[in-house]
């Protein structure tokens, strides 16, 4: 359902006037309401707030609305479907590329910029969203580990970018990067 929520948000002016209600209705059916409103900040707030600045500020903490059972659940659907989840990571990362905002930051970083660079780069991100899927989501295991190490990476890199005027990474452009590699 969060998926079919963060296929609207490139589109959201489209659908203002019924955007809501379809939240409401059909998409988010069964869900916290914290979550619904979380996911509906990223249609407004999201687009000029920056990932974290300060790396020694934040506190890794799951949201109050993480579901381990679902989680567990989501788990299982990965190894079940991994071929297919690959293939859909594979055109999610395409279509990602595709988003102006997201692009400068990686053209600017030069992590992506030979074909050596994209491998490694790419080929440690599916490392690291594998660890997710198949550790259990617990602070000190190795999913969670990874999840800081990742954010990390994120902050570094939106302030070097920033630094050099070519923008930073917004909220959502991370919500759209997730989209694509997580779904």
């Amino acid at each position: 359902n969060t998926r079919n929520v963060l296929l609207f948000l490139s589109v959201k002016d489209q659908y203002k006037e019924t955007f809501p209600s379809m939240l409401s209705s059909t998409m988010i059916t069964g869900t916290k309401q914290e979550a619904k409103d979380y996911v509906l900040s990223l249609t407004t707030e999201a687009i000029g707030k920056p990932v974290d600045h300060d790396i020694n500020s934040y506190e890794l903490k799951l949201p109050s609305f993480y579901d381990e059972k679902l989680f567990k659940r989501a788990q299982k659907f990965f190894n079940a479907n991994i071929f297919a989840m690959f293939a859909g990571k594979m055109i999610g990362l395409i279509s990602v590329l595709a988003i102006p905002s997201i692009l400068n930051i990686l053209d600017y970083t030069k992590e992506s910029g030979t074909s050596l660079k994209a491998y490694r780069r790419y080929l440690a991100t599916i490392f690291h969203t594998v660890t997710w899927y198949k550790e259990e989501l617990k602070p000190g295991s190795m999913s969670w580990k990874s999840l800081s190490a990742v954010r990390k990476r994120h902050i570094i890199s939106s302030k070097f970018a920033e630094k050099g005027q070519s923008g930073f990474i917004s909220q959502k452009d991370m919500a759209f990067t997730q989209f694509g590699f997580l779904g």
